[in-house]
């Protein structure tokens, strides 16, 4: 059974919530100042590469089920993908 997605919204607003609740703000700061710059750009790089492969993987998805495989034009076209699979096996 899946999460419904503003159920899982509501969760990670309420986490989110928690854990600034439960951390100083100077402790915040602090971990903030002492960060260091240089992991930014592998950290960029590897979020771009995964992203590159999540594009391809629907763009091979939505060819195989016969759907427009632009999906960088049309981001919509994942949930009308995911219904017409769900309702072709149901």
């Amino acid at each position: 059974m899946r999460i419904p997605s503003w159920l899982q919204v509501v969760m990670s607003i309420a986490i989110l919530a928690v854990v600034l609740w439960h951390v100083p703000v100077e402790k915040r700061l602090a971990a903030a100042r002492s960060a260091e710059l240089i992991w930014l750009f592998p950290a960029a790089a590897t979020t771009l590469v995964m992203l590159f492969f999540r594009h391809f993987k629907w763009h091979r998805l939505l060819r195989a089920a016969g759907l427009p495989a632009s999906v960088c034009a049309r981001p919509g076209y994942r949930l009308v993908a995911v219904w017409r699979r769900a309702d072709a096996h149901g």
